[in-house]
């Protein structure tokens, strides 16, 4: 495993040591850092984050308990893989939430937002152009949970996050025949410029539609059924 960790802690001064550590791995999960079926080392891991076994140990654990990440043996951690049923459950229920978050948002939003999110996806598009997958799927992250933080709803935000801990790793599976197109950059386009107008319905529409096409590229590249 060679993980380059571009990842700090959020919110690192209020965090213990395993609070940081799982904020780390949350978001190498969540962007798509891990691929699914990938095997980690609580000392690897350790070596990679610049911290002791101990807080990373914990910080597994934790996320062991929610489903995150599967234990395979007392030191090796399996990223977990889906099936194309569990795909389509995933992005159905991100739809719900991000069409939600995304129209609570509006009003909360002004050309300073607008004009960040667009320098956001200029960085996405130019990634997107280099085929640099990394740099595409933190764009990506980058992009979406700037509007979804706007809605000023945690709760709403911590049931997100969650499915994007779920289909995160999987998102390597655009790569590269997706990631060298434009259509997803298209897609962000297309729900800032709704934002902007201020139409729910707009809003709704546009970012449905680049979820499905998401949901769409992934689950053709996921077994219809997984096998033990």
């Amino acid at each position: 495993m060679q993980i380059i960790w571009p990842f700090d802690p959020v919110d690192a001064s209020s965090k213990t040591l395993t609070g940081q550590a799982d904020s780390m791995l949350r978001q190498a999960i969540i962007v798509g850092y891990l691929r699914p079926g990938e095997r980690l080392t609580m000392r690897g891991l350790a070596q990679d984050m610049g911290m002791s076994v101990t807080p990373v140990r914990e910080a597994i654990q934790n996320l062991i308990s929610e489903h995150v990440l599967h234990m395979q043996s007392p030191k090796t951690i399996i990223v977990p893989r889906i099936d194309q049923a569990a795909c389509f459950e995933v992005f159905q229920i991100r739809i719900a939430l991000e069409t939600l978050a995304a129209e609570q948002a509006m009003s909360h939003m002004g050309a300073a937002d607008f004009k960040k999110l667009r320098a956001i996806n200029a960085r996405h598009r130019e990634s997107l152009e280099r085929r640099d997958i990394g740099k595409v799927l933190k764009s990506n992250n980058d992009f979406h949970f700037s509007i979804y933080r706007k809605s000023l709803m945690p709760a709403l935000l911590n049931l997100i996050e969650t499915q994007w801990l779920r289909i995160g790793p999987t998102l390597n599976f655009l790569h590269p025949d997706y990631v060298g197109g434009l259509t997803g950059n298209d897609h962000h386009e297309l729900i800032i410029c709704a934002l902007e107008d201020g139409s729910a319905p707009e809003v709704r529409a546009a970012l449905s539609g680049a979820l499905l096409s998401a949901q769409n590229e992934i689950i053709k590249r996921l077994p219809p059924r997984l096998t033990i």
